[in-house]
């Protein structure tokens, strides 16, 4: 719901600079993205007077995705390396082999169990920026429109 909102108010804030100046729809594109990168840089100082965005939502959610892709990594790396030991020697007993691949299982489903946590994790953090960005575009307008 909070995208609706972005888009909004992203409509608001582009459509208007089109209709006054009348360039074509390529330079009005360059135009748009001039105003963008150097509006925000003047407005850098009132964003840490107003109100700070609490990064650490953020930071904590990465970390934790980031931890969970290493998770991943590692499982996809056991699992080549176990192949490749496997499709080299043919003389492999199946309960080795049994044994090896319910680990991966294990692992997997661990990751998984976890995956739901780093998940919700991850959308707090989205829905925290998504907020910040909506304050931020809705102070740029009120600056455009003074």
């Amino acid at each position: 719901m909070s995208e609706r909102k972005k888009i909004v108010i992203k409509r608001r804030l582009f459509e208007p600079f089109p209709e006054t100046t009348s360039p074509p729809p390529a330079e009005s594109e360059k135009t748009e993205e001039r105003m963008e990168e150097t509006i925000p840089q003047h407005e850098q100082p009132s964003q840490s007077v107003s109100k700070p965005l609490d990064l650490s939502i953020v930071d904590a959610a990465i970390e934790k995705f980031n931890e969970l892709m290493s998770k991943i990594n590692e499982i996809k790396n056991k699992d080549k390396t176990m192949q490749k030991v496997f499709h080299r020697q043919d003389f492999v007993d199946l309960r080795v082999v049994k044994k090896k691949l319910d680990e991966l299982t294990n692992m997997k489903s661990e990751v998984l169990a976890g995956a739901g946590t780093i998940e919700n994790l991850l959308n707090e953090a989205v829905a925290a920026l998504e907020s910040e960005m909506v304050r931020l575009e809705e102070q740029l307008f009120e600056k455009l429109v003074e």
